[in-house]
């Protein structure tokens, strides 16, 4: 049987390895999004994978029940760009965690 203090190094593994990958995976994907940009595309599409990119504007205030004089004045908006990445072909079920 495996010791508290084993299981912990072996977590601290690998959470450093999601930590590396999740780099990986923002580095990749901001490549990506250029590359959609250069091209003025907003979707990619492939045998094995999907990309859409989608942006969003929303406007807020924290105050509720503002008078719409006040909204008017005071809310900013907000631009943010979304970038969606999906697999077509199902994950493999033989994955294992030792």
């Amino acid at each position: 049987m495996e010791s508290i203090d084993d299981l912990l190094k072996k977590w601290k593994e690998a959470q450093d390895m999601c930590v590396l990958y999740e780099k990986k995976k923002t580095k990749y994907r901001d490549r990506i999004e250029k590359l959609l940009k250069e091209t003025g595309e907003k979707s990619f599409d492939n045998d094995e994978f999907r990309v859409t990119m989608r942006s969003h504007n929303r406007e807020m205030i924290t105050k509720k029940d503002v008078p719409k004089n006040v909204w008017e004045q005071y809310s900013v908006t907000h631009h943010v760009e979304y970038l969606n990445i999906s697999s077509k072909k199902k994950p493999p079920h033989n994955v294992t965690v030792t």
